[in-house]
């Protein structure tokens, strides 16, 4: 699947002129970059392809001549970063014994992100003597995600 096309429209366009994008989280934020080559579809209107990002954000898009002026005035695209869901394809180790030691588990899947946590169910409540519950709080130090 290709970038999504830009549609620009405006007044007179002609060739030569090229497309700047600018955003402002991510590699190249802060500052105007110049965007794929776009098609003239007429004086009135441009077709550029871009790619949005991975983050929410709102890019602003403004249009120079070849000489480098860019005085077109610019309008803006607003970006909502998709929520992707994370998916379990397999764990490793599938069996454990209940020895009271700290084991790895293995997490293998698609869409792991940041801020993302482990839900564990259990038929019956392990305890820590005395009929306490025990409460899993993996340390960051030890959360590792795989790609599948």
């Amino acid at each position: 699947m290709g970038e999504p096309d830009a549609d620009i429209n405006g007044t007179n366009f002609q060739n030569g002129d090229y497309v700047q994008f600018y955003w402002t989280k991510g590699t190249g934020a802060g500052a105007w970059n110049t965007g794929n080559t776009p098609t003239i579809v007429s004086a009135s209107q441009i077709t550029v392809s871009m790619n949005p990002g991975t983050v929410t954000d709102t890019i602003s898009v403004r249009v120079c001549n070849s000489a480098g002026t860019c005085t077109s005035g610019t309008q803006s695209v607003a970006v909502t970063a998709a929520v992707l869901t994370p998916t379990v394809t397999s764990i490793s180790p599938t069996s454990m014994t209940a020895n009271g030691v700290s084991q790895t588990l293995t997490i293998n899947g698609t869409n792991f992100q940041n801020g993302d946590y482990v839900q564990f169910y259990w038929t019956k409540v392990p305890e820590l003597g005395r009929g306490t519950p025990a409460t899993l709080r993996p340390s960051s130090a030890r959360v590792r995600s795989r790609r599948a």
